[in-house]
């Protein structure tokens, strides 16, 4: 990887005051809130006609059609930054307002088929326009929050701040391999980080800087935006999340690869929820389905060459029974959890966790399956675990030890049951769960009781 500073790039629309928790409202485009109305009984039926109808034009239409198409919203992320920070607004005595603090802005990330917006939706709701940029495919984006002042580590980009980095597909090479660092304040690029594979997402807080990839991490620390450390013992997610992290102000968790018993914790996964009988029939059906297909498949494709003693002989079970074979195979279900001031680094700078080293909070098993969603709650100290059935969802509590992982406690609390039937799981906030199941349903979890699910809070 290779980051490059004061590079100039494109000048976006933004606002021209700062997005912190000291500075005035942004003075862009302002949208007012508008009633909700549902369609009545007629207009559901007129709009499905139309619909069916649609499918019956010409290919010069659909042509002509898409050619004229509107840009689509492809993804939408509620962020957190200083100007709806609760610690950053409390700390702040200058900012401190009554109204405020019970109910912080809301800012919408708005990602389309060409560029993305950022949105600063208050409590009167009235969305003021942040940042527009129409100009490739952005992957993803994230608002930096302001790093914390540290007497030893100057912050290099203080003058320029807030920044946002994302990950788009303008500039030369292949696209979404570097994230870009543009300035709120001036509308340039200040820093862009090339890599040699395709970044999954950004995710950000006050102390690092993490670009997650399918099967590793890269850290770097927000006031420098220099390189800290690497992780490439990922376990590759199967979910929508390619490579799920938690980050929480200090600690870092995602899904390993093995168990590494010098670091193994105390406690984890007490058990993956009983299977009732509905289960049990799709997971049947499901591998009867995948058997009769396998056979099928191997019926009519095999050839006699192939089909003869030598492929199902004496060698191809040795590689089963051997277990130097299958100890190389990475495990399912297993968390670890960093702490990003203290970890030790390696060569190179990775990671290596199978290594005694120092920084490793929790080490445990949260599940049988592979994870595909960990998010922390605001304290930090609960985590939410996901596999990818998504039937059942797992909360942690953990209890860190200052000897290291070996001693840190794992409480399993409690696990929330969604259904039987598979779902894509997505964790939207730090104290509520959305998952979005087939068929266009979806569950809302409240993880705290003192915590109640509003029409601000879920859509």
């Amino acid at each position: 990887m290779s980051g490059t500073s004061n590079s100039p790039g494109t000048n976006p629309k933004s606002s021209k005051s700062s997005l912190s928790s000291t500075s005035s409202l942004p003075s862009g485009s302002v949208v007012r809130p508008s009633p909700v109305t549902e369609r009545s009984l007629l207009e559901s039926v007129a709009g499905f006609i139309n619909d069916v109808q649609a499918y019956n034009i010409n290919a010069a239409a659909n042509v002509l059609s898409n050619a004229n198409q509107e840009i689509q919203v492809t993804w939408a992320r509620f962020d957190t930054a200083d100007v709806n920070d609760l610690k950053q607004i409390l700390d702040n005595a200058d900012y401190v307002n009554e109204n405020i603090a019970q109910t912080p802005p809301l800012l919408l990330v708005l990602g389309y088929t060409q560029g993305v917006q950022i949105w600063l939706i208050p409590n009167s709701g009235e969305a003021q326009e942040v940042l527009s940029w129409k100009q490739g495919i952005v992957k993803t984006l994230r608002v930096a929050p302001t790093p914390i002042e540290m007497s030893d580590q100057p912050d290099n980009f203080s003058h320029c701040r807030p920044l946002i980095a994302m990950a788009d597909a303008t500039g030369p090479g292949t696209a979404f391999t570097s994230a870009s660092f543009i300035s709120l304040k001036t509308g340039e690029q200040v820093q862009n980080i090339k890599f040699n594979s395709e970044i999954a997402d950004l995710v950000v807080n006050r102390r690092v800087v993490v670009a997650t990839f399918k099967e590793k991490l890269a850290v770097f620390d927000s006031r420098t935006l220099e390189a800290k450390f690497t992780i490439t013992s990922c376990y590759p997610s199967p979910g929508v999340a390619a490579n799920p992290i938690a980050l929480g102000d200090r600690w870092l968790a995602y899904a390993d690869k093995r168990v590494a018993p010098v670091h193994r914790s105390l406690g984890g996964m007490e058990n993956d929820g009983a299977q009732s009988m509905t289960a049990w029939g799709i997971n049947v059906g499901s591998k009867l389905a995948q058997g009769v297909s396998r056979l099928y498949s191997n019926f009519f494709s095999s050839s006699p060459s192939s089909s003869g003693p030598s492929s199902l002989g004496p060698k191809s079970s040795g590689m089963v029974n051997n277990p130097q074979a299958t100890s190389t195979e990475p495990q399912k279900g297993v968390v670890t959890i960093l702490d990003i001031v203290r970890v030790q680094k390696g060569d190179r700078d990775e990671v290596n966790v199978s290594e005694k080293i120092d920084g490793v909070v929790a080490h445990f098993i949260a599940h049988n399956k592979a994870i595909v969603a960990l998010e922390f709650d605001h304290s930090g100290s609960l985590l939410l675990t996901c596999d990818r059935i998504g039937n059942y969802f797992h909360l942690f509590r953990i209890v860190a030890h200052p000897a290291g992982a070996s001693y840190t406690a794992v409480h399993h609390l409690y696990s929330l049951y969604r259904g039987d039937t598979p779902g894509s799981v997505q964790v939207r906030s730090k104290h509520t769960c959305t998952i979005f199941a087939l068929y266009s349903i979806s569950y809302v979890f409240s993880l705290l009781l003192r915590y109640s699910c509003s029409f601000r809070t879920h859509y």
